[in-house]
């Protein structure tokens, strides 16, 4: 590999910014001292590139997002320290140092943490180094000799139990051998996953981890090996069965860094390599004594320790009496009450004895056989001490085992007299006090029976920090502020109006205009959509049910005649037939003649006319004398006559044109075989093969006209000539009569007059032919191959024949199922959703379908879709067809909709409401769940799988991506059964256009960017677009073959020939004669099918699979390979010459930036625009965009400066300006000498004429065509395209100059009415290049003809490659679609192509906050929500667990425990009503558990005494009071980098009182938890499920309960802590443990107790670590508002910057709203006179009849209750900018730009804005990066001074300041 350096140079290329940095800095430093201690200079290294500006980490999920299905491998040493981790913080480290870990314990741990691993759906295989053992053993260096053997011999051990399971382990000698660097080339993992070394340890712990991520990460010290990138375990990675942890991706800069110290690291390699720690060095292990039968491990292991005479003799027998026992007695008996602490030093050396001893054994162990239960540390201690109380009461079996033991190596003493076993132990008698809270729902909900008791526990009350208030008033006040309270208003309110008819208030005329800016958007919108514009808008009346009509474009293209009437039909018919004509059926035929002929010749005049206007001339006949010039004028002339064709006037015209298509494109193919160029012109021979193949489609078989019979004739010919008359020829009806004409002609022109056209076909001969026909059809007519799959015509769809799957889905929707259904993009899923809407909008004006979208984008492309489609009159009805709802804003009443189009949680809020719920939701029909694969969302996952068991309509779920189709659909399947439903799955595994794949591979140096001449300068494409075989990806042993991988007609031919040439049968790769091409088509009559060719593939498919799996098929030489090699060609070289060639590699920025345009003009000139270019990071999204207009425009600049051609047209011009005064003068003279008005029309017409010449139309200022991409044949002119592009508000000018050229940049920052007009435009056909980000991957009606994969990227994954490549081929537009890979690395490439889809969650994730807002529905509201409620709790109760969580406890359970907690959180009564503080909770559902804690941090006053030490420091409070938000609603990890940059990003830790407050929380709801485990323990369904291993479910320990009895004084009760860690000492007692519920809890218990993360909320996590600290990115942006320093600093990605700091603005809002809410409902109870003292319903009426309560809730009528205009008011606001006489006097709240420009705050999951008062005008105006100037924030409310609560009041003040102050740098953040 070139070296960097010499790379540049040869090139003659700057290196790259980001290098210079580097050198620079490492420059500086070089003469740095570097430590000799081996800890310290590792550290020091890593210092030098461990940094953000080096390694970036991201925090990714890891499956969902990144590896998805691919192998990730999980070093095993760091996975044993990971585990050693959590032992330690369960157990302490003291109780270590004399007994060491306890092995069962890791062994669980282990199993735990791999049972997460497999819950996650992450593919893994183990790896082993074994020069990193120490790290997996590695101790503090105070740890003792005991505790570090005990670590080595749990490391065998574990190694001897993964050994036994279906776990794959590897091991190697190092990192930098030979043996790891062949694994990785064959396995080619996408990441390992192993640790840093931060999380504690010693100092040579870190220093070995940061070793190895250098080696991994740079390829080895030189940079020669494979390098792996890197994802970093901890105890805190894994969150609601999913794993979040830092990525550092591999890359250049990387390998560069690390190489440049490569030196050093050599040297810490060997100190390393010093320090290693050595095992004991004992004898080797003796013998078994003879005479013993059947010994165990653990008796081996005694009897070799125990041989040590200079031991103490209790300790040997206590060893050998503990070994006896293990095998006997249950784990769960063997939890014994001891202090570790006091064991003597002897037990302990000779415990360590005994590790070692058994390290040796187990080396001789592999599988099975090898039991790892052989030393228990705690039962040996134990005898040690008590071997004289315990003897007497053990069996007599165990003690004479024991004492036969002993004897055998010279042992005597062992206790005897004993006592006979016993079957039976006798339970032990445990107190059934209740430890649970009554909850007596009124719902009949079937819940377990258990013992409750008022006071079983505390119940926390409201504080005097809140305002006291009932549940009965906050559900009041909750209900008017709510965004449904206004909708059920009447929406015909009359607005009033002046005399002159303009709206008198400036907020509802500014609310109409912005009405009627949308309405004019959604037009426009509508109409360029795809399809839009072959809809008649239909006018929707009920009972009516119409079949749908839905345009398919192909079939439109393909027909082009009207359809017979039913006599002609029936005439046609019998003639067919030949039966005797009846004499009314003579005349119809007779008429159809005379029809026919009138037709002909006017057909023939229209013919002659196009033969004039397209300058076609006579028919050649003779190609000796052929050209070039001929062969390009035929070119030229196909693709013009083909919009004549689609526009026929009928069909036997379109079929006169296509057999003059024949003759052209058969004239060109001739004329190529002719020059010697026929391999480039069999695209001519396919057209002139497809066009005949559509006439005979459309021409009758038999009862012919001459003319047609002429035609046939002709077709007959060309097919001689090519050679096809195999495929057709005289087995085909239509040519079988006229077959000898054929045979005669051989090449005579056609009778004259036959057709308006010459026709002469040439001689057959063989130089024409086009090879084999099946071979030909396979290689080159793929495209156009007929595509049809089972269609058949249906009453339902009136406009094309739906395909059978299609059908299955009508029967389903009709029959009312739910549905679940799978299809690649344009396979025609769209057309489902409108059939359901059409039908639902027929059967009344009450059923409602709901279409749910993921994105906003989407919401609005259905909302235009629909307002084309559809049109229905209401009468005196207030409804609406649809209505969007997002969130943030709505168009239309939600409630008053007959379509509601919105975001998932939208209508998970109106499902949780109970002023909706009741009415709306019956009236549902359908919910229709588009692109349900986004579920894996972290986001938004969660809320769409409630949606999917809460709602009880039927689903209709579609998506393009499922990868578990089968698990997914059987989960689907029984939570609809729970509403009664069936579910229906659907999968249709078929594109319809095939997606070819190419590589591009960079030109010379004339080809750059730097060099641009223009679009249209030759490029050598066939060296740039290098095709790539799909099934050459399968070179690496990993690689799958997924079922969506498919292959093109060509490519299956190109494959099938490969291995006939490589099978080799004898080895087992063996390919069957039947899979000839020739063997396997050769039956078929006619043409070959798509139906034809996707049934060989399933054949070719199950060879290559047969090939894969043969041993060592990878090998290099295998067959396979040799396949491969043949497939690829030299294709991986050529991609890695270009990688090594350059500073930075080919996935580089730089490199992507310089070949870009190159590659977009490639595009162009091989006809593959329109292209979307896709990159996920929004930033080089935007760095490209620019480069490639900004290049175009100086380009341009260029040309035209220095030119001379166009300098001299523009000096022609501008004298031809400067002379048209004189000439319009002259003119004007001219008419008026003349009098007649006849002559004067005359000659002005003339003059126009004389005066249109090039001048006219020229416009100098216009894009030049080699500087632009725009297509100005798609019906938009420039004139008209330039002024909307630079109108548009808010938009830099170089985006409003690519829009002119054609170019675009779209991402979800850009602002709204830019990225509208680029999807308008580019549906349009204007903008040809789109560059995105993966906002068009999701479901936009964007097709392309080529996607474009611009450089690797993290999210790029196997999901986002299949929806983005699904952009591409435009069904109806495009025969194939086009999939390029730029500056994409082929390892990269073959792993998109090769992985599995992610799997679906099939899970329910519940919470406390979902449970308190069901109790909701079930005590207030509207009537009917109860009724809703119910069912919707009974069909969640009823699920069984998933699988993946057998060890959980059932969900009814899960449910009762959330309860438990919410009773002792004081937010539900006794019978189940959701109490004060409940509905605010609800507000902040997404925030749980911070939702929660901040309540509590208000209700116990900690909040409020922050914002008192405001009056002594403000700004101190102020910065204390962010750090407390940060830690609940923005908490994330530090970045890795972190300690080797100071720690500058850590955000500071908790102050004590918040820490305590939400610690006692957590303690609060552990204790919840356990207390609701002890009591259900012994249920049947718990106990039903043994406490087994969590992964591999086996039991270790013995049976027999009698043998235990003797400790029985001595045990210690554990009723819920798992049995494999209450032998380390652990009982029911988690009050020492740490806070953490999931962690020191969930984690422990046994099997069948466990619980689904978030039922009950696990606060500890909002608690950071000593050593995990928290990111300060959202302090540090509050203090100094710098956007580049959360990248460089605190390391957030600076595509993720503005959705971070969006995300707290709007937490902001939402604890505003909150806030405000408590204050003024607090003030309305106390006007009412509901106190602290008086709080009853009867005391609250009888205080309101008081005066002063009177008069004070009068006042607060008048503001409080009755929301401010702004908040109810939900229109769509294009946050473009408004009217300027609306300036001064907007609405009275402040307004914010969110993701889709629309104005407005909001409450979390609701609409409601919640901001109100004046505006408070700053000295500076805020303004957005465009230049918007917005509002500022709102003030504070104020409230009557006698009324407002002053602590609460205090609090709301303090968010106030930080709200006004974050604003104030937010704004500038948006676009």
């Amino acid at each position: 590999m070139a070296t960097p350096q010499a790379a540049a140079a040869s090139n003659h290329r700057p290196e790259p910014a980001d290098f210079q940095s580097l050198n620079e800095l490492l420059a500086q430093r070089k003469g740095e001292q570097l430590p000799d201690d081996a800890a310290e200079l590792a550290r020091a290294l890593a210092s030098r590139w461990l940094t953000k500006a080096v390694v970036k980490p991201v925090t990714v999920d890891l499956v969902t997002s990144f590896a998805v299905q691919e192998l990730v491998a999980v070093d095993g040493d760091a996975l044993l320290s990971l585990c050693f981790d959590y032992a330690a913080s369960l157990t302490g480290t003291d109780s270590h140092k004399q007994l060491g870990s306890h092995p069962i314990t890791l062994i669980f741990i282990l199993e735990q943490v791999l049972a997460r691993l497999r819950g996650a759906h992450l593919f893994f295989k183990i790896v082993w180094f074994q020069d990193r053992a120490s790290v997996g053993t590695a101790a503090s260096s105070s740890s003792s000799a005991c505790e570090t053997a005990s670590r080595r011999f749990i490391r065998s051990a574990v190694r001897a139990h993964l050994d036994s399971l279906d776990l794959v382990q590897d091991t190697f000698p190092s990192i930098d051998s030979d043996e790891w660097r062949s694994w990785l080339n064959l396995e080619r993992p996408y990441a390992i996953l192993t640790t840093d070394g931060s999380q504690g340890g010693s100092g040579l712990r870190e220093a070995r981890d940061t070793l190895a991520l250098a080696q991994h990460l740079g390829g080895g010290f030189k940079g020669d090996s494979y390098a792996v990138s890197v994802v970093l375990m901890d105890k805190a990675m894994f969150h609601d069965h999913k794993i979040f942890a830092f990525l550092i991706e591999t890359g250049p800069l990387i390998s560069h860094a690390v190489k440049l110290q490569s030196e050093h690291y050599q040297t810490l390699a060997f100190k390393l390599a010093e320090e290693q720690p050595k095992g004991a060095e004992t004898a080797s292990l003796p013998a078994p004594p003879s005479g013993i039968a059947d010994l165990t491990l653990a008796e081996q292991v005694a009897l070799a320790t125990s041989q040590n005479s200079q031991a103490e003799q209790s300790h040997r027998i206590a060893l050998i009496l503990a070994a006896v026992l293990i095998a006997r007695i249950p784990l769960s008996q063997r939890a014994l009450k001891l202090d570790a602490t006091s064991v003597p030093d002897a037990a302990s050396h000779f415990l360590a004895a005994a590790y070692d001893a058994g390290v040796q054994l187990l080396a001789t162990f592999k599988g099975a056989a090898a039991s790892v239960d052989i030393i228990d540390p705690r039962l040996f201690a134990f005898l040690a001490t008590n071997l004289g109380s315990v003897a007497s009461d053990l069996p007599n079996d165990v003690l004479s085992r024991a004492q036969e033991l002993a004897q055998k190596v010279g042992i005597s003493g062992v206790p005897s007299g004993g006592k006979e076993s016993s079957s039976d132990a006798q339970p032990t008698a445990t107190g059934s006090q209740a430890k649970l809270l009554p909850y007596n729902p009124s719902a009949k909900l079937d819940l377990p029976q258990l013992p409750t008791s008022p006071n079983a526990a505390a119940i926390s009350e409201q504080s005097t920090f809140i305002p006291y208030v009932t549940a009965a008033i906050e559900r009041a006040q909750l209900a008017l502020s709510s965004t449904f309270s206004q909708y059920k208003r009447s929406s015909k309110e009359k607005v009033a109006r002046d005399a002159h008819g303009r709206i008198i208030n400036k907020l509802a005329s500014r609310r109409f205009k912005a009405d009627q800016r949308y309405a004019n958007t959604i037009t426009l919108y509508a109409q360029s959509l795809l399809g839009s514009a072959g809809l008649i808008r239909q006018v929707i009346t009920e009972g009516v049910q119409n079949a749908s009509v839905v345009v398919d474009k192909k079939q439109l293209a393909a027909g082009n005649g009207k359809e017979q009437s039913g006599k002609d039909k029936k005439a046609g018919k019998a003639a067919d037939t030949g039966k005797k004509l009846s004499k009314k059926e003579q005349i119809i035929a007779q008429n159809q003649a005379r029809k026919s002929d009138k037709a002909s010749a006017s057909v023939e005049r229209k013919l002659t006319y196009l033969l004039e206007e397209l300058e076609i001339g006579p028919a050649v006949s003779k190609f000796d004398s052929a050209d070039s010039e001929l062969l390009a004028e035929r070119r030229r002339l196909l693709p013009a006559l083909q919009p004549y064709i689609a526009g026929a006037a009928s069909a036997e015209a379109a079929r006169d044109l296509r057999l003059l298509k024949v003759r052209l494109a058969l004239e060109g193919w001739v004329c190529a075989c002719t020059i010697e160029k026929k391999d480039d012109a069999f695209d001519l021979a396919v057209t002139a093969f497809t066009e005949v193949g559509q006439i005979l489609s459309i021409t009758p078989a038999s009862g012919f006209s001459t003319h047609e019979r002429a035609l046939l004739t002709s077709c007959g010919q060309a097919l001689r000539v090519l050679g096809l008359q195999g495929v057709y020829g005289p087995s085909h009806a239509g040519l079988e009569a006229v077959w000898d004409e054929v045979e005669e002609k051989k090449g005579k022109p056609a009778k004259k007059g036959e057709f308006p056209f010459d026709v002469n076909w040439p001689r057959a001969s063989k130089k024409y032919t086009v090879g084999d026909p099946i071979d030909f059809q396979l290689s080159h007519c793929g495209d156009v191959m007929e595509r049809q799959l089972d269609s058949k015509a249906d009453r339902r769809v009136a406009t094309f024949k739906p395909d059978g799957w299609q059908r299955k889905v009508l029967d389903a929707v009709d029959a009312r199922d739910s549905l679940l259904v799978v299809a690649p993009t344009s396979a025609g899923k769209t057309f489902i959703a409108f059939y359901v809407i059409e039908k639902a909008l027929r059967e009344s004006s009450d059923a409602v379908v709901v279409y749910v979208a993921p994105s906003k984008a989407l919401v609005n492309q259905i909302a235009a879709e629909l307002e084309a489609r559809y049109s229905k009159n209401y009468g005196a009805l207030e409804r609406s067809i649809w209505c969007i709802s997002t969130g943030e804003f709505d168009v239309h009443n939600p409630l008053k909709a007959q379509v509601l189009v919105a975001d998932p949680s939208v209508l998970h809020k109106m499902c949780l409401s109970s002023d909706v719920a009741g009415s709306w939701l019956p009236r549902v029909k359908a919910v229709i769940v588009d692109e349900v694969h986004t579920l894996t969302d972290k986001e938004h996952g969660p809320t769409q799988q409630q949606l999917l068991a809460l709602v009880p309509a039927p689903i209709i779920a579609l998506s393009a991506t499922v990868g578990n189709v089968g698990e997914f659909g059987d989960w689907m399947g029984k939570i609809r059964a729970r509403h009664g439903q069936k579910l229906s799955v659907i999968e249709h595994p078929t594109r319809y256009s095939d997606l070819k794949k190419h590589v591009f591979l960079p030109p010379k140096s004339e080809g750059t960017s730097e060099s641009f001449k223009g679009v249209t300068k030759p490029l050598d494409t066939k060296s740039m677009f290098r095709h790539l075989h799909p099934f050459s990806a399968l070179r690496p042993l990993g690689a799958s073959l997924p079922s969506d991988l498919e292959m093109t007609p060509a490519e299956q031919l190109q494959l099938v020939r490969k291995m006939q040439k490589y099978a080799n049968p004898e080895a087992g790769y063996a390919i069957g004669e039947d899979l000839d091409p020739q063997t396997f088509f050769g039956d078929i009559v006619g043409p070959l099918a798509r139906s034809h060719t996707l049934k060989y593939q399933a054949e070719l498919r199950k060879v290559t699979l047969s090939w894969m799996s043969q041993p060592n098929s990878r090998a290099p030489g295998s067959p396979f390979i040799k396949v491969i090699d043949a497939l690829e060609g030299n294709l991986t070289s050529k991609l890695d010459a270009a990688d090594s060639a350059r500073v930075g590699g080919i996935s580089h920025l730089d490199f992507h930036k310089e070949h870009l345009l190159p590659l977009l003009a490639g595009l162009h000139q091989s006809v593959g625009l329109p292209a979307i270019c896709f990159n996920f990071d929004r930033d080089i999204v935007e760095t490209l965009g620019r480069h490639v207009i900004e290049t175009l425009t100086s380009g341009e600049a260029h040309f035209k400066g220095t030119n001379k051609t166009w300098l001299a047209k523009v000096a022609e011009w501008n004298a031809w300006q400067d002379d048209e005064p004189a000439r319009k003068k002259a003119d004007e003279k001219r008419l008026k000498a003349i009098k007649g008005r006849e002559e004067a029309e005359a000659l002005k017409k003339d003059a126009q004429k004389s005066d249109a010449g090039w001048q006219a139309s020229f416009d100098p200022e216009a894009p030049l065509p080699d500087y632009t991409f725009a297509n100005e044949k798609c019906g938009l002119a420039l004139e008209d395209v330039g002024p909307e592009a630079n109108s548009l508000p808010n938009v830099e000018q170089y985006l409003k100059d690519g829009l002119i050229r054609g170019v675009a940049i779209h991402h979800s920052g850009m602002p709204l009415r830019y990225r509208q007009t680029v999807e308008r435009w580019f549906r349009k056909g204007w903008l040809r290049v789109v560059i995105s980000t993966g906002t068009l991957a999701l479901g936009i009606n964007m097709p392309a003809k080529t996607s474009v994969f611009v450089g690797d990227h993290v999210e790029l994954n196997a999901l986002q490659y299949r929806q983005a490549a699904g952009r591409a081929g435009r069904r109806g537009m495009d025969l194939a679609g086009n999939v390029f890979f730029y500056g994409i690395p082929m390892k990269k490439i073959q792993r998109l192509l090769t992985s599995r889809l992610p799997s679906l969650d099939c899970d329910f994730p519940s919470s406390a906050t979902l449970n308190l807002r069901l109790h909701s529905l079930l005590s207030g509201g509207e009537a009917g929500s109860k009724q809703v409620g119910e069912k919707m709790l009974s069909s969640v109760l009823g699920l069984e667990v998933p699988p993946t969580r057998e060890q959980e406890m059932p969900l009814v359970h899960q449910f009762r425990a959330s309860v438990e907690f919410l009773r002792r959180f004081g937010l539900m009564s006794s019978a189940g009503e959701p109490l004060a503080l409940s509905g605010l909770a609800g507000h902040l559902a997404t925030e749980e558990p911070a939702n929660l804690a901040f309540l509590e941090l208000l209700r116990s006053g900690c909040l409020y005494n922050i914002a008192m030490s405001a009056e002594a420091d403000r700004p101190a409070a102020v910065d204390e009071f962010v750090t407390v938000l940060s830690h609940l609603f923005a908490s994330r990890a530090v970045s890795p980098t972190s300690r080797y940059e100071g720690g500058k990003d850590a955000l500071p830790p908790l102050s004590e009182e918040p820490r305590k407050v939400i610690e006692k929380l957590a303690q609060q709801a552990k204790a919840a938890f356990v207390d609701y485990a002890s009591s259900v323990a012994g249920e049947d369904a718990v106990e039903a499920k043994k406490d087994t291993l969590p992964y591999s479910q086996r039991t270790l320990g013995g049976s027999d309960k009698s043998a235990g009895s003797a400790f029985s004084g001595s045990a210690l009760p554990h009723n819920i802590r798992s049995s494999y860690l209450a032998p380390s000492g652990l009982n029911d007692s988690f009050t020492s443990s740490g806070p953490s519920l999931s962690d020191d809890v969930l984690f422990t218990i046994r099997s069948g107790l466990r619980l689904t993360p978030g039922v009950v909320p696990d606060f500890g996590r909002l608690l950071d670590d000593a050593r995990s600290p928290r990111n300060s990115y959202i302090l540090d942006f509050f203090k100094w508002g710098s956007l580049e320093a959360m990248t460089t600093v605190n390391g957030i990605p600076a595509g993720e910057r503005w959705y971070v700091l969006r995300d707290f603005w709007q937490t902001l809002t939402s604890l505003r709203s909150c806030l405000e809410l408590i204050l003024k409902t607090g003030a309305k109870a106390q006007a009412q006179g509901l106190t602290a003292a008086n709080s009853g319903e009867k005391a609250g009426k009888a205080g309101a009849a008081k005066k002063g309560g009177a008069s004070n809730g009068a006042a607060l009528d008048s503001w409080e209750f009755d929301p401010p205009e702004i908040e109810t008011y939900q229109g769509y606001d294009d946050g473009e900018g408004n009217d300027k006489d609306d300036i001064d006097e907007r609405s009275t709240a402040y307004e914010y730009k969110t993701d889709s420009g629309v104005a407005g705050s909001q409450l979390s999951g609701g609409g409601a804005r919640a901001l109100s008062g004046p505006a408070v005008h700053r000295a500076g105006q805020l303004r957005t990066r465009s230049g918007k100037v917005m509002e500022p924030i709102a003030p504070p409310i104020e409230l009557p001074a006698e009324l407002t609560h002053p602590q609460l009041y205090a609090v709301y003040k303090l968010l106030w300041d930080v709200m006004d102050r974050y604003y104030s740098f937010y704004v500038p953040t948006f676009a």
